[in-house]
């Protein structure tokens, strides 16, 4: 079945399977040549038949065909059908072909699709846990990887896998969120009144509201008319996705608040995962990991290129002011312990902030 859909879908797209997606034209496995496979063999020395198997699995990814992450995975795809000598094909789909996040996340958990990649489980499907992304409570990325890596995250991957049928293979940052606006934002009475676009997460609407701002969540393929139509004056996102965009066309002013830790992750289906044998999980793991540290190299040369080409396009830059988050998030404080207490519920605000230094 899955891989008549993934037949289907490339059909329907023009499109072939990836490069280096078929079967290579080795004999022995090269987990085998390099000596790195785990192949259990009998007393006569019977390669275990699970690696002569060919495995065909289809990924999903929300990521955009021009995102810069987008083409290492693909590229880790293909090294993966090679370094297992073609037995394993993972068929990558990304720019949301598949389905969006939600209904993606539904897939994989079904088992009709095997991998995905896309933002973060807790931000759609796992609200008790929808603090993990680090919103307005971190005090930068050293307190919010002290979090990811702590006690906290693995009970989070605990309960995807228990409760969601869900494998976390790994995870990095995409990049923190900032503002883009029509309007300057530079003083705590310019957040008063603004009309700003999210995403979902709705327990981030209180903390907004907190601080003046009204909140419109909407999906990313509404902003672009919201702004036209004024609708919305300002967005929260990285600074690549507002220039991959064009927003710097639609709005003047660009502010540096780190409010948000937006992670992307790849995530395998519980039954896909445990079907492979272990030289092949192993593989993947590898594959996917090093694709993600080659995106790490890149990526905050990348954010740092879209932040000075839309200041080159005109924008207005301001970095906020310490003195003024810290306004900020004493303000927030008070709804932050209260969306712990009823909605982020997988950890207490102390716990969470216990990790700062």
């Amino acid at each position: 079945m899955k891989k008549l859909l993934g037949m289907m879908l490339c059909a329907a797209m023009c499109v072939g399977c990836l490069a280096g997606c078929g079967q290579t034209d080795g004999g022995a496995s090269s987990l085998q040549q390099n000596g790195s496979s785990s192949v259990s063999a009998s007393g006569d020395g019977a390669v275990d038949p699970a690696l002569e198997k060919e495995y065909y699995f289809t990924m999903g990814s929300t990521m955009t065909s021009t995102a810069l992450i987008t083409p290492l995975i693909a590229d880790a795809c293909e090294r993966i059908n090679e370094k297992t000598d073609g037995h394993v094909t993972i068929e990558f789909f990304p720019d949301s072909t598949l389905g969006n996040d939600t209904e993606m996340y539904s897939q994989m958990q079904n088992g009709e699709l095997d991998f995905l990649n896309t933002g973060i489980m807790a931000k759609v499907a796992i609200n008790d846990y929808a603090f993990l992304t680090g919103y307005w409570w971190m005090q930068d990325m050293d307190h919010f990887w002290a979090v990811w890596n702590s006690e906290i995250g693995q009970r989070y991957q605990q309960v995807m896998e228990n409760d969601y049928n869900t494998h976390q293979i790994c995870a990095t940052l995409l990049g923190q969120h900032n503002l883009i606006s029509t309007k300057p934002i530079k003083t705590l009475t310019d957040f008063n009144g603004l009309q700003l676009r999210i995403s979902s997460n709705p327990a981030a609407v209180d903390l907004w509201k907190a601080i003046g701002v009204n909140v419109n969540i909407m999906p990313w393929g509404e902003v672009i008319p919201s702004l036209q139509t004024g609708v919305i004056d300002t967005v929260g996102h990285t600074y690549q996705q507002f220039a991959d965009t064009g927003l710097q066309e639609l709005a003047g002013y660009l502010t540096e608040t780190n409010h948000e830790a937006d992670i992307t992750c790849i995530y395998a289906c519980n039954d896909t995962w445990n079907s492979l044998p272990d030289a092949y999980r192993q593989a993947i793991q590898e594959e996917f990991e090093a694709c993600f540290a080659e995106f790490d190299n890149k990526r905050d040369a990348s954010m740092e290129a879209s932040k000075q080409a839309m200041i080159d396009a005109g924008l207005e830059f301001t970095e906020l002011d310490p003195a003024v988050r810290a306004e900020i998030v004493e303000i927030m404080e008070p709804v932050l312990k209260e969306i712990f207490e009823t909605t982020w519920t997988g950890a207490t605000y102390d716990e969470v902030m216990s990790y700062a230094k």
